[in-house]
């Protein structure tokens, strides 16, 4: 379940891919604990791949849109997109964690 359609998702990921920028990803965990990076463009693609194979429990949120929702609830992942809504924008974190 996720909040993204496969469609929308991948429409999404596309554009965001276009925009040369730092962007925010959050991967949150059941417990709430949560990392969050600052991406450079050049670097998304695979950071999404990567987080998306080998987190694959742990909900991935980029630019503040829910791509995947690991073990969260939809309603969990509506409000940590609403958190998300308000966060700082993040300078890059390379190394990303």
């Amino acid at each position: 379940m996720s909040i993204l359609s496969e469609d929308e998702r991948t429409a999404f990921v596309d554009e965001q891919l276009k925009v040369d920028r730092i962007h925010h990803t959050v991967g949150v965990y059941n417990n709430d604990s949560h990392t969050t990076n600052g991406v450079l463009g050049e670097h998304l693609k695979g950071h999404i791949e990567y987080n998306l194979t080998f987190r694959p429990g742990r909900a991935f949120f980029l630019n503040g849109k829910c791509l995947h929702d690991g073990y969260l609830s939809l309603e969990r992942c509506l409000q940590w997109e609403k958190k998300l809504e308000v966060a700082p924008q993040p300078k890059h974190t390379l190394p990303y964690w």
